[in-house]
């Protein structure tokens, strides 16, 4: 038992003083590093962390967000329920006085616009070839629409009119009906020829559309066969001229 001890201890000690002994003359090679080692398994998740501070500037209503830009405009929408009328506001001071109308359309009461004449020329002397036959009273005349001063009918009510004449003479006489409506050189002549020296009547009529400013008219003319004309001498009714609207243009 106590020998064994003994072996026991002088083989520690053998073991203690061995490297103390072998520092400078027992020193071995350094070892080659291990092989690398497998991947660990992935640890466990950290507790959340706290909240932070919102940024500048940014809604602290973090459902509403920064404002975005404006969209463009939609199509409109449908016209809304008329609303109740308002109340009538009080009534302004007058306003300046206008300019004057136009001229009124004579009416038979009906909305038609009527015009229509009727003249004489009583006078002995006789009306130089190319010039309007004057006259010397008007029996009729609704508008005014004649100047027996100058023998010109103007127009003032767009339409449809009738024109006739009628003229004594006791020899040859061509009478004209003229009118701003025709060519420059236009006419529509009528003749009679008298030989005998009697009293007989020329009459010429005619159908014409007419505009506002429009002129119509009558005057004698000559033909190389007949250069002279016999208008009537005697006092009376020697000359009539008429005319009327037959109805205005639409």
């Amino acid at each position: 038992m106590l020998c064994l001890t003994r072996g026991y201890v002088a083989l520690w000690l053998a073991a203690m003083l061995a490297p103390v002994l072998c520092q400078d003359e027992c020193r071995v090679r350094d070892g080659k590093p291990g092989d690398v080692g497998s991947p660990g398994r992935d640890g466990l998740l950290g507790q959340k962390g706290q909240k932070g501070e919102p940024a500048p500037g940014v809604n602290l209503d973090m459902n509403k967000g920064v404002k975005g830009d404006s969209g463009d405009q939609g199509f409109p929408g449908p016209l809304g329920v008329k609303g109740f009328m308002g109340f009538v506001g009080p009534q302004g001071a007058p306003g300046p006085q206008g300019p004057p109308g136009p001229s009124g359309v004579v009416s038979d009461g009906s909305g038609q616009p009527q015009s229509a004449f009727s003249v004489q020329r009583t006078k002995t002397d006789k009306p130089p070839n190319g010039i309007p036959v004057t006259f010397d009273e008007a029996m009729v005349d609704i508008k005014g629409d004649i100047d027996i001063r100058t023998g010109y009918f103007t127009c003032k009510v767009d339409g449809v009119y009738y024109f006739v004449f009628h003229s004594m003479s006791k020899g040859n006489l061509c009478l004209a009906l003229r009118s701003d409506a025709f060519d420059a050189d236009e006419k529509l002549g009528f003749c009679d020829f008298n030989k005998r020296g009697s009293h007989q009547v020329n009459s010429g009529g005619v159908v014409l559309r007419l505009a506002q400013g429009q002129r119509v008219w009558v005057e004698p003319f000559k033909v190389e066969s007949n250069l002279a004309n016999h208008m009537t001498d005697s006092p009376g009714r020697s000359f009539v001229f008429n005319g009327f609207l037959i109805f205005p243009s639409e």
